[in-house]
Order: C-alpha cells, then sequence, then structure tokens
C-alpha cells in the first residue's frame, strides 16, 4: 500500500495540466485514456462513470457503444485543470470548457481507474481510500 498523500500527489503529477490525446472505448464501458508527450496511460474500468459540461450529462457508461464512443472524443484536445478524489476514490476530473469526466467505483474489491506507465509502474486506487503501486518487476 502506498500513503494516501502520496498517492494523490502522484495523481496530481500524472493528469493535472495534461492535455486527452486519445480516448479508446474498451470491452464494454472500459475508456483507455492517453495524454499528449507522455506514456502514461488513464484507465477506468469496473466502474460508472460519465461525462458532463457545465450540470448537463453528454454521456454515460450505461448508453449504447455507438453513442459512448462518438461523445467521449470531446475530451480529446481538453486539459486537465483539476483532479478531485472523495475517501473512496471516487474521481472528478476537471477540464476545460466546463468538462468534467466523472468515476464512481461500483465493487468494493477492485480498483475503479488505474494510472499507469506501460512496463514501468501502476498506481491503483482502491474503495477503500488507499492506492496500491507498483513498479515493473513487482517492486513498490
Amino acid at each position: 500500500m502506498l500513503q494516501r498523500s502520496r498517492g494523490l500527489a502522484l495523481v496530481r503529477e500524472h493528469l493535472l495540466n495534461q492535455s486527452v490525446s486519445v480516448v479508446d472505448l474498451g470491452v464494454g464501458s472500459f475508456l483507455t485514456i492517453s495524454f499528449h508527450g507522455t506514456t502514461v496511460k488513464f484507465w477506468i474500468y469496473l466502474a460508472a462513470w460519465n461525462v458532463s459540461k457545465g450540470q448537463a450529462m453528454l454521456v454515460a457508461c450505461e448508453d449504447e457503444r455507438d453513442v459512448i464512443a462518438l461523445r467521449v472524443q470531446q475530451l480529446v484536445g481538453r486539459t486537465v485543470n483539476e483532479t478531485r478524489l472523495d475517501a473512496c476514490n471516487n474521481m472528478r476530473l476537471g477540464m476545460d470548457d466546463e468538462l468534467s469526466l466523472n468515476i464512481l467505483g461500483t465493487n468494493t474489491d477492485d480498483s475503479p481507474w488505474l494510472l499507469f506507465d506501460e512496463g514501468n509502474w501502476f498506481l491503483g486506487a482502491n474503495t477503500d481510500g488507499t492506492f496500491s503501486f507498483e513498479r515493473e518487476g513487482g517492486a513498490s
């Protein structure tokens, strides 16, 4: 386990001021978000999520896949300007133009999202408010 303060610092370090370059829709409603100029990716799985603009929801994880695939592209080119996590690691990523990505864990046994640099390290958010961190080869 990683100290909560360190987990929060890693989230801010790798997400704040990053511009979204690609949003991939995976199995079901899993999302993988890539950013310009970095190999770090943000993977949302085992979570309910939605994208909103101001007070209006634009798309949610239970929408039809073709709707999801189209509407999540509104995140591309947006810059993350806010990371807000509650005590259970539910997350709100605020972006420019009043867009936000809101993530809610749906399972107490698994991480609703991961932040990772493939082959180097990953940071998992646990729904009990803790974080898991591993480097390549299993060292934490």
